[in-house]
C-alpha cells in the first residue's frame, strides 16, 4: 500500500484492532491487502487514491466485512486505481487472484463476464473480496452489471424466467469464487416498491429455504425492532442467490443500508451487539472495529451494507459492511 498516508494508516490499524483476536487471519489479511491494494503505490492519481470509490460513501477503497457465521478477516476492496477502465478492472482483478494462488477464472465465465459488461455504462466495474478463516484463504470477483441490462444471465444458473412477477428486481452484480466455483447473483428492488413478505416467502422457497423461514423472518424483525412487513415496505432492498455450477442453490441473503435497519452508526452499533448478545455470536472483533463509532450518529454513516443470510445446513446469519475509522480517532496501540 501507498505509504504514509492517511489510508494505510487506517487499514493497518484496522488490522491491530482485529489482530487481538484473529492474530493469524489478520495477518494473512495484511498480506494479501499488499497485493490487491498494490496500485495506491503506482497511481498517477494520488490526490485522490483513498477517496475516488464507489464502493463506501466517503469513497474509501475498502470495506471490511464483519459476520455471525464465521471467525474470519473479510473485507471488500478496489483491484485498481481510479485511473483504470472500468471494463478493465475484472481482467485485473483476476490476474491478482492467481497472484494470491487462486485457480484461474474459467474461459466461459471470464467471457461471460466480458459480454455481461458490454451491454451497458458501468460505474465501477469490478470488486475484490478477500476472506481469511482459520483454515484457508478466500477471494471473491463481484463483477458490475450495466444499468438496463435485459438478458438471460440469471436464467443459466437459476433456471427461472421470472423470480417475482412484473420483472420487479434487476440483476445488479455477479459473484464469481475461484475456489468453489460458486456463482452468487445480485438483485435489487426499487425503494419505492420494497417486497411484500409473501413475495420474501416465494425467493425462500425458490432457494430452497422455506423451512428455515420463521428463524430468518424472526432475524430480521429483531434488527429492525418493527414487523417483517415493516421491515420491507418501501425500503432499498437486495437479495441473492447463491448457486453451485451444477444449479444447485446454496445460499440466500436479503440486503439492505443498515442505516435504513438501524439508523447512525452508534445507533447499528448498539443494535448489532444486543443482537449478538440475543443469538450469542462472537462479536468481539466487529465491537474492536466499530468502537471509535459508538456515539457517531450522522446520516452519512461508515457503516454500509445489512445482510441477512442463510446458507444450507447453517441457521440464519448476520453480515455488515464496515468503512474502517480513520486515526487519530482510531490510532495503533503500544
Amino acid at each position: 500500500m501507498c505509504e504514509n498516508t492517511i489510508g494505510q494508516k487506517t487499514i493497518e490499524a484496522a488490522l491491530f484492532k482485529l489482530s487481538k483476536e484473529k492474530p493469524d487471519q489478520a495477518a494473512r489479511a495484511k498480506a494479501a491487502l499488499e497485493i490487491l491494494l498494490d496500485w495506491t503505490r503506482s497511481s498517477p492519481w494520488k490526490d485522490v487514491i483513498w477517496d475516488f470509490s464507489r464502493l463506501t460513501g466517503d469513497g474509501f477503497p475498502l470495506e471490511f466485512e464483519c459476520s455471525s457465521s464465521g471467525n474470519s478477516v473479510s473485507y471488500t476492496v478496489e483491484p485498481a486505481g481510479p485511473e483504470a477502465d472500468e471494463r478493465k478492472k475484472h481482467f485485473l482483478a483476476e490476474k491478482k487472484l492467481l497472484r494470491l494462488g487462486m485457480p484461474p477464472v474459467p474461459a466461459f465465465m471470464h467471457g461471460l463476464f466480458s459480454e455481461l459488461q458490454k451491454s451497458g455504462t458501468l460505474s465501477y466495474g469490478c470488486w475484490v473480496g478477500g476472506r481469511h478463516d482459520v483454515r484457508e484463504d478466500r477471494y471473491k470477483l463481484y463483477v458490475e452489471v450495466p444499468d438496463g441490462y435485459s438478458g438471460d444471465f440469471p436464467v443459466s444458473f437459476l433456471g427461472k424466467a421470472s423470480l417475482l412477477q412484473a420483472g420487479v428486481p434487476r440483476l445488479e452484480m455477479v459473484g464469481y469464487e475461484p475456489l468453489s466455483s460458486e456463482v452468487e447473483l445480485y438483485f435489487s428492488v426499487r425503494e419505492e416498491r420494497g417486497l411484500f413478505p409473501r413475495e420474501l416467502s416465494y425467493l425462500l422457497g425458490q432457494a430452497g429455504f422455506s423451512a428455515q423461514a420463521e428463524a430468518f423472518f424472526g432475524l430480521i424483525e429483531a434488527a429492525h425492532r418493527d414487523t417483517l412487513a415493516g421491515a420491507l415496505a418501501h425500503s432499498s432492498i437486495g437479495f441473492s442467490f447463491t448457486c453451485m455450477k451444477n444449479g444447485d442453490i446454496t445460499g440466500f441473503s436479503l440486503f439492505k443500508f443498515a442505516r435504513s435497519v438501524c439508523g447512525g452508526d452508534g445507533r447499528t452499533r448498539k443494535r448489532v451487539l444486543s443482537l449478538g448478545r440475543k443469538y450469542g455470536w462472537d462479536t468481539g472483533g466487529y465491537a474492536a472495529l466499530s468502537e471509535a463509532l459508538r456515539t457517531r450518529n450522522v446520516w452519512n454513516t461508515q457503516h454500509g451494507m445489512m445482510g441477512f443470510g442463510l446458507k444450507a445446513g447453517a441457521g440464519p446469519f448476520l453480515q455488515i459492511g464496515l468503512r474502517p475509522p480513520e486515526p487519530p480517532v482510531f490510532e495503533l496501540e503500544g
